[in-house]
């Protein structure tokens, strides 16, 4: 049994899912840990926890970090390619794009910026360019359809096309409150849907003073809910 079990205190639960016993029961005594700290009963270990007195469990839009991407100073730089003898234009590679997700730390390994990259792919946020990135696309399991490779190419697609480069999107999804905390521990999940019931990858961040878990869902433009 890999899931996690956070019950609120409005009485939502939240199911998670870890890739092995050893990642569940590290974010199991991660969380616990900073219940603990609260001074709150955390309740028992494993796969039932109870949610911190104050911690949010709040959804992250990524369009925070498709902006970041089209930053016009810091943003990922696309340029023409050529490949097997294919000239594409306006594309970047899958390693310039894990190269620049861990440059601004918005991953930790080049592992994470993978999988943070395959969910922009798999939400329809990035387009495979080329026959490489399109097989990997369609062979690979979940979470791992991205190519950490420089001759696999890769580009904006649909409304992210159009965005202008250094614009900037107002931010409603966290505050400078939520966001100031230590991170404590920060990595990839599948979360349970409430009503579909399906599992999707999430980015979870685990923060302390204040306490907040926050996760990254990039169907949503705002928050899911709020756990007080």
């Amino acid at each position: 049994q890999l899931v996690i079990k956070l019950h609120t205190k409005s009485g939502a639960d939240h199911f998670l899912e870890a890739c092995s016993r050893e990642e569940r029961d590290n974010w199991a005594e991660d969380i616990t840990s900073a219940v603990t700290k609260l001074g709150v009963a955390g309740g028992d270990k494993g796969t039932d926890q109870d949610d911190p007195a104050g911690s949010q469990l709040n959804n992250i839009n990524l369009s925070k970090v498709l902006d970041s991407m089209y930053d016009v100073h810091s943003g990922i730089k696309m340029s023409s390619h050529v490949h097997q003898g294919s000239t594409y234009s306006n594309c970047f590679s899958g390693s310039a794009v894990v190269d620049w997700l861990v440059f601004s730390q918005l991953a930790l390994t080049r592992v994470e910026a993978m999988t943070l990259a395959s969910a922009l792919l798999e939400e329809g946020y990035l387009r495979t360019v080329g026959l490489k990135s399109a097989e990997a696309l369609r062979a690979a399991s979940l979470g791992e359809q991205f190519m950490d490779d420089s001759t696999a190419l890769y580009s904006f697609v649909g409304a992210a096309a159009g965005l202008k480069r250094g614009s900037v999107k107002a931010e409603t999804s966290l505050s400078a409150v939520e966001m100031s905390g230590k991170v404590i521990k920060r990595g990839f999940l599948l979360k349970q849907g409430h009503r579909r019931k399906n599992w999707k990858v999430r980015l979870f961040v685990l923060r302390s003073e204040p306490a907040f878990l926050h996760y990254f869902d990039p169907s949503k433009a705002t928050p899911v809910e709020q756990e007080n």
